[in-house]
């Protein structure tokens, strides 16, 4: 009994539970999920910088300074982005990033995180398995909402229940190993593979007899890849995805992170930006958010100083492994950790934090050992009136981007009163954006009230004159043979859509 309870601690369950409280939601990929997590993070932070001193190491204070850099290089990307509103609301998720870092920190006890991580895995793989149990999709997304997202959520969880070497844990591969098959996840087999690579070469290093089971491990995952791959499964009406090679137009979203990179090489188009440059340049009208590659996506939206905030910061449990080895779960942790690294260049994990965390938990507890830093005094002060301000500003965000929300949902279903007092509110609540503005023209146009919307959408557009939409709802309002001409300079495959 006591050696399950010393798997439990305060920063496991926050783990534990931020993981599934966003997985539950989409993965954490709309950001009006991203306050429920981030504020009580952030209040944990404030609590024990207002009760204690706290004592980290050094490593461990540059991971979270350097997560706390990202959040404010991606608010200040709003100065120079051709609007403030996406530079803003993307720094609302790398400030859930950073909260969640910091609560582990300030928490301690890291060595329990493998567990709450292999904890939450097993809960959205068995989510996404139950519901193809009960007539779900052939190819499994749970509450994630992505295939792939899920798929590397399960390789997360095969590389800690073998990494950790404890034979109870490997009966969670009963879960895990269906839920990696039934997502058909390429990139989500690369990653584990690259983490299996880790895992035996840390073994050869300093635990031999791990080569055994990571050999059988190994040997799983080819099975799985050769069963798959180029043939059906239940419920599936063309061969496995795991077959082909296709990158599913991933070609051409990198080279249109390259082409942004280039016009804007150090501080980048700004945070939320790759999409308009997606739609001016994508070869045909399929739609795209995010680049599918992390790394390729901060160059052209952040510039060189933003990835460069990114690679310092992601190294820091590289940098730390040695020192980590004299823990039996380092080897995992470094795995999972370096899954998650590499299927980033490969998806659109960062948009995905329930995904994302699962990674950054197994290396922030790589970064456990090292030289102590105390936390007090005025170091203490500032810290705790940060996370207080830090706070304040995911409460606003939050209210703003929950009433944005309703408004899109009030408006796709044709509840026009509705739709106009929340977008009104996410106005009030997000002064600097203009999608609250856009959202409310279109309720009026959709309500007949053709020139108020007018004027709504000429209101956006001396604010962000590269709005493609607002140019097409322009045109949609006035019929304007040049508010349509500038539409579809600016998305040339919108074509069909576009009045005539």
């Amino acid at each position: 009994m006591r050696g399950r309870l010393r798997l439990v601690s305060p920063g496991a369950c926050a783990a534990f539970g931020a993981i599934v409280l966003l997985g539950a939601q989409n993965g954490g990929f709309f950001a009006d999920s991203w306050g429920w997590a981030t504020l009580p993070l952030l209040l944990v932070v404030a609590g024990v910088l207002f009760t204690r001193d706290a004592v980290v190491t050094r490593r461990e204070a540059l991971w979270v300074g350097g997560f706390a850099m990202l959040t404010a290089w991606t608010a200040l990307s709003a100065l120079w982005a051709p609007a403030a509103g996406p530079p803003v609301t993307e720094a609302g998720r790398a400030l859930l990033y950073t909260a969640a870092v910091a609560a582990i920190v300030v928490l301690g006890a890291r060595e329990r995180l493998p567990y709450a991580v292999l904890a939450a895995a097993f809960v959205l793989c068995a989510w996404g398995l139950a519901d193809k149990v009960h007539g779900g999709p052939a190819r499994i997304e749970g509450p994630i909402g992505y295939t792939n997202g899920l798929g590397l959520v399960a390789s997360t969880g095969i590389l800690l229940a073998v990494g950790l070497r404890r034979p109870p844990l490997l009966a969670t591969l009963v879960v895990f190993v269906p839920a990696l098959a039934f997502t058909e996840s390429r990139g989500a087999v690369v990653a584990l593979a690259a983490g299996l690579v880790v895992l035996a070469a840390l073994a050869l290093r300093s635990r031999p007899r791990l080569l055994l089971v990571l050999g059988v491990a190994a040997a799983a995952v080819v099975a799985l890849v050769l069963a798959f791959a180029g043939q059906g499964h239940a419920g599936m009406t063309g061969p496995s995805r795991l077959g082909s090679l296709s990158g599913n137009g991933r070609g051409d979203y990198w080279r249109t992170a390259l082409a942004e990179a280039r016009a804007h090489p150090l501080l980048g188009g700004g945070a939320g930006t790759w999409g308009r440059w997606w739609l001016a340049r994508r070869p045909d009208a399929n739609g795209a958010l995010d680049a599918h590659e992390l790394y390729l996506e901060t160059l052209a939206e952040l510039g060189a100083i933003g990835l460069a905030i990114v690679v310092a910061t992601l190294a820091l449990p590289l940098l730390s492994l040695r020192r980590a080895l004299r823990h039996e779960w380092a080897p995992a942790c470094a795995a999972a950790f370096v899954a998650l690294l590499v299927h980033a260049a490969l998806d659109w994990d960062w948009e995905l934090p329930a995904v994302s965390l699962c990674g950054l938990f197994c290396g922030t507890a790589l970064l456990a050992d090292g030289s102590p830093v105390v936390v007090g005094g005025r170091a203490r002060v500032a810290a705790c009136a940060a996370a207080v301000a830090a706070t304040a500003a995911a409460f606003v965000l939050q209210v703003g981007n929950s009433a944005e929300r309703a408004a899109e949902t009030e408006l796709d279903a044709g509840r026009l009163t509705a739709a106009l007092r929340d977008a009104r509110r996410a106005e009030r609540w997000q002064p600097w954006a203009t999608e609250p503005r856009l959202l409310l023209g279109e309720a009026q146009l959709a309500g007949g009230d053709v020139e108020t919307a007018a004027r709504s959408f000429r209101a956006v557009l001396r604010r962000d004159p590269g709005d493609a939409n607002a140019w097409y709802q322009l045109a949609l309002a006035t019929g304007s043979a040049g508010a349509r001409a500038r539409a579809l300079r600016l998305d040339p495959h919108g074509a069909a859509s576009f009045p005539r």
